[in-house]
């Protein structure tokens, strides 16, 4: 999209994202935001029964039942009642509860300057006059067939579901700020800035039994877990207060020590069509601590009094990176002192360092046995100690290793059966790699290249190289890279018309010396919380047609943007690449930044799958295809996209797709990682979900949802709940339809792996395993590069007159200059 609503809604923390009403999954358009309560169901008529049912299971999820971890499983304790959709909701003992207030309709929405225009957002972060909408019960609906379509089809407007569709998630470091404007009146932790309350102590254990069944906890490593449990706080709740309210952002996780607090969920005309009875043990608000959300039922203490064990968002998030960064680090210590892998460069073994599988062992019990070959892997010690055996012919043991200690390394390197057994002394906690990983993250050739220095002596210092680089020293090496690099872009010059780079020159000075009346507005293309964006004639310039964002100093300024932005624009200007929008230039006066790029006339790949619902294999192979080009070209100029979806892909006027809309995307080093959590729920994977760190390995899990909902016409782990949509991406669960191609859900199947080291394209061949899959047999990658492969739809094109003759869009003056100090304006030079 031309102007994003995640460079906008980066602005909250907590930032929205899809709903499943937005795109269900038989393609059809779905009920309009603005609606809540029950929804109907496939004969247009409201179910009771069937609304009944859905609240019960909806509740169901508010705890945890520890017999089960199944969502079918039946609710631990506690009772239910189900009120018809236009009965009399009754009175608590408390008196009245909260009533939220009504929802503003779509179009007031749209019609806010906040609001993208080209869709309004659904489950995000309200405003104060805007409460969270109550679940839909799921489509029984199936995905609808795919059809073909001619070239020069003429799109037509998008189905309605296209207003609610996802927005994108953005929890930016330092969010603390904003996020103290929360809508909501949920007690603030001492670690959040609330008043003093006692720690976990001596309930971990009881705590630890309550969050078995929630995935988040479950996938997480013990540590971790550990960590999390202790920094909880006790809260107390008397009658009559509410600890958490439907329809206000969520900040805390709950676990009920003492009491029995009830939980209930209103329609829209603030009736209670659901009201349960909870009971110690249990949990609820999980998803909270993922993000800014808004709660969908609202508990409260009816009487008596409520004890519960806290967990709020910034302590969840901050331990759970700090922690993943510290252990990645202690990972790569420890392999640094492994002697056969002390010539790998440290990107090398950082790729190791995840790799790293944890397995725990009881005394007694053996770890690799002599002579099978089955057993072979590599071991560090975490915790405890092993007994080293051979047996020749009666056995007898030859070595203790302790904590930090580790066995078994010749077996990366030969595929041979173990000489000796290693058995637990006393429990025992490793972590592990097996040779074929081993392989397959390092390639086979660096492998035998490490084999071979080890053999023959060969003892040339990498990181002694690199230092004399860094201390300034001349390399040969480093002038033929640099020669490299210039010839290859000389070279894609040289492969376009004189004409292209002729305006490919000039595009690069457009900016330079342009005013606001340089431009001629025609028409509105998208509205956010910084800016505007525009479709632009420039008459100085034949009447080339470009996109131009316009966005306000003062609001980046108050947003704390201003840093994103100008990288925003240093990345997209630094790009030269058939599958990326092109940089045509950037200027600023004293009020406002003006950004211009490349005018796609396809408009949105999403409005596209709007139209068609569901795309033939083919089509979607080659759109795949180039989508996986541009990412391989980001890649290789050291960054990481993080916002992959179909509104980020546009279309040319040849049908060729480029990416845009470069706000998340930020530059990393070979093993770096980044712990900011950002991205669009439905794509977003799990370690980012976790901030556990991430990299490029996150696009391609995104990468794996494109290609889903290219032929599905839904994303893999759309769901009715945010719980279930985590517990999916967590869980990594997909589910294809009937009919499903066989190659396309192996593809996808590799890509969306929760364990990275073993996703696809995560390895020393990168894309080139991706490219290599079957799913791409009949792509020609290197007609492709060149844009010489027909696109399978080709817009239909307005004439330039049309344009020329198009009346200029009249804007309002501002009525007053902001004041903005002279430090604030440094911050823009360079623009």
């Amino acid at each position: 999209m031309y102007l994003r609503s995640s460079s906008l809604e980066r602005d909250r923390p907590g930032g929205s994202q899809r709903t499943p009403a937005s795109r269900s999954k038989d393609g059809s358009a779905a009920s309009s935001p603005s609606s809540s309560g029950p929804s109907p169901d496939a004969t247009g008529k409201k179910n009771a029964s069937g609304t009944k049912q859905f609240y019960s299971s909806f509740l169901n999820k508010l705890t945890v039942n520890k017999s089960s971890s199944t969502p079918s499983a039946p609710p631990r304790g506690g009772s239910l009642k189900v009120f018809p959709p236009n009965s009399p909701s009754p009175k608590s003992a408390a008196g009245k509860a909260k009533t939220s207030t009504p929802r503003s309709n779509v179009k007031a929405a749209r019609s806010t300057p906040s609001t993208p225009t080209h869709r309004s957002p659904t489950r995000e972060s309200p405003s104060p006059t805007e409460p969270a909408a109550v679940p839909t019960p799921p489509s029984t609906s199936k995905p609808a067939v795919g059809r073909s379509i001619s070239h020069r089809s003429v799109l037509q407007p998008p189905s309605k579901f296209v207003q609610s569709r996802r927005l994108a998630v953005y929890n930016a470091r330092g969010s603390e700020a904003t996020d103290s404007k929360a809508n909501t009146s949920e007690r603030r932790l001492p670690a959040d800035g609330g008043p003093p309350a006692p720690r976990a102590a001596q309930d971990i254990g009881e705590i630890e039994k309550a969050c078995e069944g929630i995935s988040m906890f479950q996938t997480l490593h013990r540590d971790d877990r550990r960590a999390l449990y202790e920094n909880m706080y006790r809260l107390e709740y008397e009658a009559g207060q509410d600890i958490i309210v439907q329809g206000e952002d969520g900040r805390n996780f709950y676990v009920i020590v003492k009491g029995n607090p009830v939980a209930r969920v209103k329609n829209e005309d603030g009736e209670v069509v659901v009201e349960r009875k909870m009971e110690p043990g249990g949990t609820f608000g999980e998803v909270a601590l993922l993000h800014t959300c808004p709660r969908s039922a609202t508990v409260s203490c009816v009487e008596g009094r409520v004890e519960v064990w806290a967990l709020d968002r910034l302590t969840f998030k901050h331990l759970l990176s700090k922690n993943a960064f510290t252990r990645r680090n202690h990972f790569l210590s420890l392999l640094k002192n492994v002697n056969v892998l002390n010539r790998l460069q440290e990107y090398n073994l950082l790729m190791l360092a995840d790799a790293l599988e944890p397995r725990s062992f009881k005394a007694g019990e053996t770890l690799i046995e002599q002579g099978n070959i089955d057993t072979a892997r590599f071991h560090v010690i975490e915790t405890g100690s092993v007994s080293v055996r051979i047996f020749s012919p009666e056995e007898k043991q030859v070595n203790r290793l302790q904590v930090g200690d580790f066995f078994g390394e010749l077996t990366l390197m030969k595929d041979q059966p173990p000489t000796a057994s290693v058995v637990a002394v006393t429990p025992v906690d490793t972590l592990t790699l097996d040779r074929a990983s081993f392989n397959r993250l390092l390639g086979d050739e660096e492998v035998k290249a490490m084999f071979s220095k080890r053999l023959t002596g060969y003892v040339f210092d990498e990181r002694r190289f690199r230092q004399s680089i860094r201390n300034g020293r001349k390399s040969i090496a480093a002038l033929v890279n640099v020669g490299t690099n210039l010839l290859s872009s000389m070279m894609r010059k040289l492969g376009r018309t004189n004409k292209e780079v002729a305006e490919a020159v000039s595009a690069e000075n457009l900016g330079l010396g342009m005013t606001q009346a340089d431009l001629v507005l025609l028409k509105e293309l998208g509205v956010g919380m910084s800016g505007v964006a525009y479709l632009c004639r420039l008459p100085k310039h034949k009447n080339r047609l470009v996109v131009v964002k316009i966005m306000k100093k003062s609001r980046l300024i108050r947003m704390n943007q201003v840093e994103n932005v100008m990288r925003e624009k240093t990345i997209q200007a630094s790009f030269d690449c058939n599958f990326v929008v092109g940089y045509v230039g950037a200027f600023q006066d004293e009020q406002n930044l003006f950004l211009l790029i490349e005018y796609m006339p396809g408009g949105e790949l999403f409005s596209l799958l709007v139209e068609l619902r569901v795309l033939e294999v083919p089509m979607a192979c080659f759109y795949a295809a180039e989508v996986l080009l541009s990412l391989e070209y980001i890649h290789n100029q050291g960054l990481v996209y993080r916002d992959l979806k179909p509104e980020n892909i546009l279309i040319d006027q040849n049908g060729h797709l480029k990416m845009a809309d470069f706000g998340f995307c930020k530059p990393l080093r070979k093993g770096e990682r980044t712990y900011t959590t950002c991205g669009t729920a439905d794509y977003m994977a799990p370690e980012v979900m976790l901030c556990q760190g991430h990299d490029k390995a996150a696009d391609y899990w995104a990468f794996g949802v494109f290609i889903f909902e290219m032929l599905a016409g839904y994303a893999p782990f759309e769901s009715h709940s945010e719980s279930d949509r985590y517990n999916k991406i967590l869980r990594g669960t997909l589910v294809f339809p009937s009919g499903f191609d066989i190659t396309a859900a192996d593809i996808i199947s590799k890509l969306c792996c929760v364990d990275k080291a073993r996703r696809l394209g995560c390895n020393a061949a990168g894309s080139e395993e991706v490219k290599n899959h079957s799913f791409f047999a009949n792509i020609n990658w290197v007609d492709l590069s060149r844009q010489k492969l027909s696109a399978p739809f080709i817009p239909h094109l307005k004439p330039q007159a049309y344009y020329n003759e198009m009346p200029a869009l009249k804007i309002p003056p501002e009525n007053k200059a902001d004041n903005i100090s002279d430090k604030h304006m440094a911050q823009f030079a360079g623009y």
